[in-house]
């Protein structure tokens, strides 16, 4: 694997060209959370690269740790400007965009070397920051990492 963050952008390209309600800069690869809060877009989907978990189980590891199975997670954040009705038209557009997004990436196999996206156990929680919301989804794929040892 020639970058191990790729995934990230590929990611932006299968929203970029499957969702229309979303202007296409509004979706981006960000280092990090705070920035696309800070940086929200109207509406936006950011996706961050948020972390690895090494694979220690049975079959995780093989050929004495030359190749070892890890599953990168990948933070999707949906931000729509929230309005002065108490937020709900900021919710009922959100709602569309989750589930457009879900539907895009849920199953989504980015490329061969990777397994399809599936959702995972999001630590975030839904925050309003600046006149926006922010909705978190949180994506994992396996990738197989091999050393030359």
């Amino acid at each position: 694997m020639a970058d191990y963050l790729s995934a990230g952008q590929l990611i932006v390209a299968r929203l970029r060209d499957q969702l229309t309600e979303v202007p296409t800069p509004n979706i981006r690869v960000a280092l990090s959370l705070d920035w696309l809060v800070k940086n929200a877009l109207h509406p936006s989907i950011g996706v961050v690269y948020h972390d690895d978990k090494v694979d220690t189980g049975p079959g995780g590891e093989n050929k004495n740790g030359k190749s070892q199975v890890v599953w990168q997670i990948w933070l999707v954040l949906v931000s729509v400007r929230n309005v002065a009705d108490a937020g709900g038209a900021a919710q009922a557009e959100a709602g569309q965009i989750l589930a457009h997004v879900i539907s895009v990436l849920q199953g989504y196999e980015i490329r061969k070397e990777l397994n399809p996206l599936s959702r995972v156990p999001n630590i975030y929680r839904k925050s309003e920051n600046n006149g926006f919301v922010h909705f978190p989804l949180m994506f994992a794929t396996k990738v197989i990492t091999t050393g030359m040892g």
